[in-house]
């Protein structure tokens, strides 16, 4: 008795793009309560800065020290520092909003992407800002996140990443103006070298998400 051919293994196929066919994707991703936590832990650092204030020494002078070496150490600090409780919960509200879309856009791949966003921000901004200041607060990384998603909408160019992107221009198209030196005391040059940051890297993972989905194979069967 002739037996039936053995049948295909189902293929399973992961991409990094959330808004793709849903047949075309498994991807885990981090949960909102990762964005929750790192927005506590802003605030836990503020509470320690408010209480060692009081002995007189602020965690704030761990900023960002352009072109000065230990200064560098701000790169990576300065999105927990901030300048009092109205500054963080500015920059609480922007990073709620922002970083819940950053999540459900890049899945298992949101850590990495925020640090390549922290470390363009912060190296940027030791470079170019201005002498004998410090530099803090997570408007930098909150900027990247705003470029990222405004140019990685441009570049899919599918309904869905459409509609995010109009919604993140009419939300939080604003915040455009903050990347020019237009009022004093404020991080003009963090907000740009996010910014900038952003746009490269959204347009990279953008033609990144094409290439690949370009190179599905005609069929696919769910595993």
């Amino acid at each position: 008795m002739d037996r039936p051919p053995p049948r295909p293994a189902p293929v399973e196929v992961v991409t990094q793009d959330p808004f793709g066919p849903q047949s075309y994707r498994q991807v885990s991703r981090p949960g909102c309560g990762l964005i929750l936590l790192l927005v506590a832990i802003a605030w836990g650092v503020e509470i320690a800065d408010q209480v060692l204030g009081w002995i007189g020494l602020p965690l704030d002078s761990l900023g960002i020290l352009p072109r000065n070496f230990f200064g560098l150490i701000g790169v990576f600090l300065s999105p927990w520092l901030h300048g009092g409780w109205g500054h963080l919960l500015n920059n609480s509200i922007a990073f709620l909003g922002l970083g819940f879309v950053m999540v459900v856009a890049e899945g298992r791949r949101f850590l990495a992407t925020t640090f390549l966003l922290v470390l363009i921000s912060g190296l940027g901004t030791w470079l170019i800002g201005r002498g004998g200041s410090v530099h803090i607060g997570a408007s930098g990384l909150i900027y990247g996140y705003l470029g990222y998603l405004l140019l990685r909408a441009w570049t899919e160019r599918k309904p869905l990443w459409i509609a995010v992107g109009i919604g993140i221009a009419i939300f939080y198209g604003g915040m455009i103006w903050g990347v020019l030196p237009t009022q004093a005391g404020i991080s003009w040059e963090a907000h740009l070298c996010g910014f900038l940051g952003g746009l490269w890297l959204g347009r990279s993972h953008g033609l990144l998400s094409q290439a690949g989905n370009s190179a599905l194979p005609d069929e696919i069967s769910r595993s």
